[in-house]
């Protein structure tokens, strides 16, 4: 494709020519007069006002947070003329035509392929699951539930014997019965008739936080007032009704070292000497010895011990812990505490309070939050929940028998790997097996699908099953990204996203073929800028080291004796060169001062004389000092490197006074000193 683009700027720049927009008159435009009088307009260009709310928006995406609030006016004057340069260059980019360059329209395509998809899943999945954990763990909650199964699948009449079932139940319990009761004589939940369970017995199930139970339970708990009992709700496992016993804030995770005295037996007598000997230790740390050093001496938990008794971070949720360890370690308040003796079914404890950690903001309990869900149902089923709904705005269709015919009558283990074989045949792989849309899909792209390792699905009893369930799912993640390659014109902030994306390409663009290309191959630039500026570029007197290296220090005490026996550098130089077998390499640097090197050990020499072996590069270094090189003019070829940069600097300021005057620009720097007064 041919993109017709405006000449760039700095060929103007460079032809001496003088850049003047043909609407630009010394009169004020209606917008430009507004914004004498708006306090709140802080830039004007291409007849267009700008505001504070404008700057702010900039200002919060493109600076570091911890810069925002800090800084003062000039940090905000400099920003907007920033920012103001970055919206012109665009903005003659964009009339330029280089949002229709080839390279930059693919560019944007791979973008959108790659970052439309996981934005969706982030934004309809992750981001609300993360939250709603987040916001559900400052607390912890206290609950106990009465659970009849029945079956996800189950038929109507199961169902709804077992909802009457449930509802008789809870109106037992509503009459006065007492619910433990209840639950120990009813409920299906088998740890509620264990007095040995952990959690469960009388259907009490201790203390939890969000996370440790499926969502449907979650959400009755949180949302159940303190004393109250929820209506009955279905889970996967079946109806339940749950009591909410206590509700208060979740603890912070502590940092505790213990220190453990088992009991060798099982007689009185037996647990009578575990706690004196438990006792004793208690009289040490009275006394002043450190925890760490009695722990490490005395406990019978031998892995912690040689740490000190350490055992790191706890959570207060953990079901691991036992409920009397973790209620004296809590209990705890200040860094340095010890408990009383606990005694758990390990034995006898002394609990050191290490450290407590303080609750984290959203951002920076993201990463951990993000681990759990992934680990949580409630995430595959809103993935299958998302597929379904995206699935519904597509008809679809699906070859089920060129599916079943990939695989024939194989084994659901083998299928996936049937599929990818399949896909080896070229006829094959290009045959039509779906459509979603007006987009038809290929066995090829369904074995790449497989490949991927991108789907959830159930394992089915049969080979030809699995396959067909893996293509639906194929089907799903189709739909998915069809919907997510529209986000453009569906989502504000993907637009917006995408919108900074592109301008970035037309930027970079635009300064590369304005800017950086002219001032890094044009000779002609280069030259006049070199001859204009000569005096600039000078090399001052600078110091000759020779520099004579060899991994071998015997081969080194050779080419020195050599060195001293030449008449001049230059035939030492040559033998060496001659000789390249000896493995002694030979440079001649030039240095102006200190440089944090190897030839900062030279420095102090006089002329004609050298340093000592000094360790270099897995080897040794001679630095012989060989006089001093005057200072004189520079090359063109030698100042090519600043005469680029410098040219660059200019070509840039050149392109935005043009620009400038182009698009009228008028900033008013002083009106951003109000920008964040009375934000939090």
């Amino acid at each position: 494709m041919n993109v017709r683009r405006r000449a760039p700027l700095p060929a103007l720049v460079a032809a001496g020519a003088i850049f003047i927009s043909a609407g630009c008159s010394s009169g004020l435009s209606v917008v430009e007069k507004a914004a004498l009088k708006d306090s709140t307009i802080v830039a004007v260009f291409n007849e267009q006002a700008f505001t504070i709310d404008d700057f702010k928006q900039a200002y919060v995406r493109n600076e570091r947070p911890e810069d925002t609030g800090a800084d003062t006016l000039e940090g905000y004057a400099d920003f907007l003329e920033r920012w103001v340069a970055f919206r012109l260059k665009v903005l003659y980019g964009l009339e330029a035509g280089y949002d229709s360059d080839p390279g930059i329209t693919e560019e944007l395509r791979n973008y959108r392929t790659s970052y439309a998809r996981p934005f969706l899943i982030d934004k309809e999945i992750l981001s609300p699951i993360l939250r709603d954990l987040y916001n559900k763990r400052q607390e912890m909650v206290e609950a106990s539930h009465i659970l009849i199964r029945v079956d996800e699948d189950a038929e109507p009449e199961d169902t709804l014997l077992a909802y009457n079932r449930i509802m008789a139940l809870r109106d037992s319990v509503i009459k006065g019965a007492d619910f433990g009761d209840i639950a120990l004589r009813h409920s299906q939940d088998p740890s509620a008739q264990q007095q040995s369970a952990k959690y469960g017995y009388r259907g009490n199930l201790g203390q939890f936080t969000a996370g440790r139970m499926v969502l449907a339970f979650e959400d009755a708990a949180y949302n159940t007032p303190i004393g109250k009992m929820s209506q009955p709700f279905r889970s996967s496992f079946g109806y339940h009704v749950l009591f909410v016993h206590n509700r208060f804030p979740a603890p912070p995770d502590i940092e505790v070292s213990h220190l453990l005295v088992q009991t060798k037996g099982t007689t009185p007598e037996d647990t009578a000497n575990a706690l004196q000997l438990i006792t004793s230790y208690q009289e040490r740390l009275a006394a002043g010895i450190e925890f760490t050093k009695v722990a490490g001496a005395f406990s019978d938990d031998r892995q912690s011990g040689q740490y000190g008794g350490r055992l790191g971070y706890i959570r207060h949720d953990n079901p691991a812990i036992p409920e009397s360890f973790r209620d004296a370690a809590f209990a705890l308040e200040n860094a340095g505490d010890v408990s009383d003796v606990v005694e758990t079914p390990f034995g006898f404890h002394l609990i050191h309070l290490d450290s407590k950690a303080t609750l984290g903001t959203f951002e920076e309990e993201y990463e951990s939050l993000r681990r759990l869900a992934n680990r949580l149902p409630r995430m595959r089923e809103a993935e299958r929940r998302l597929a379904s709904t995206a699935r519904s705005h597509y008809v679809s269709t699906l070859d089920t028998t060129l599916v079943a015919s990939l695989v024939k009558n194989a084994h659901p283990d083998s299928v996936e790997v049937l599929i990818e074989e399949a896909a080896s045949d070229s006829a094959l792989a290009w045959q039509t097996v779906a459509t979603l849309g007006d987009s038809t899909y290929t066995v090829g792209q369904l074995a790449a699908f497989v490949e991927s390792g991108e789907h959830q699905f159930r394992n089915q009893d049969t080979g030809a099953e699995q396959a067909i369930g893996i293509a639906d799912a194929f089907l799903n993640h189709a739909a998915v990204t069809h919907d997510a390659m529209k986000l453009e014109a569906t989502d504000a902030e993907f637009a917006t996203i995408m919108q900074e994306f592109r301008n970035g390409l037309v930027l970079f663009k635009l300064m590369e073929d304005s800017v950086w290309t002219p001032a890094q191959t044009d000779s002609t630039l280069q030259q006049a800028h070199f001859a204009a500026n000569a005096e600039q570029y000078q090399f001052p007197d600078r110091r000759r080291h020779i520099q004579i290296y060899s991994y071998s220090d015997s081969l080194l005490h050779d080419a020195l004796a050599r060195f001293d026996s030449a008449s001049t550098p230059e035939e030492f130089k040559e033998f060496i060169y001659r000789d390249s077998v000896r493995h002694v390499l030979v440079d001649t640097v030039l240095v102006v001062g200190p440089s944090q090197t190897i030839h900062d050990h030279a420095l102090g020499l006089a002329e004609g004389e050298r340093t000592e072996f000094l360790e270099y590069q897995l080897g040794n270094v001679v630095i012989y000092f060989d006089g001093i090189e005057p200072a004189r003019p520079k090359t063109l070829q030698e100042a090519r490197a600043a005469v680029g940069l410098e040219l660059q600097s200019l070509l840039e300021e050149r392109l935005l006074e043009q620009l400038r005057a182009k698009y009228r620009v008028r900033t008013f720097r002083s009106r951003v000193k109000n920008a964040f007064v009375g934000d939090g």
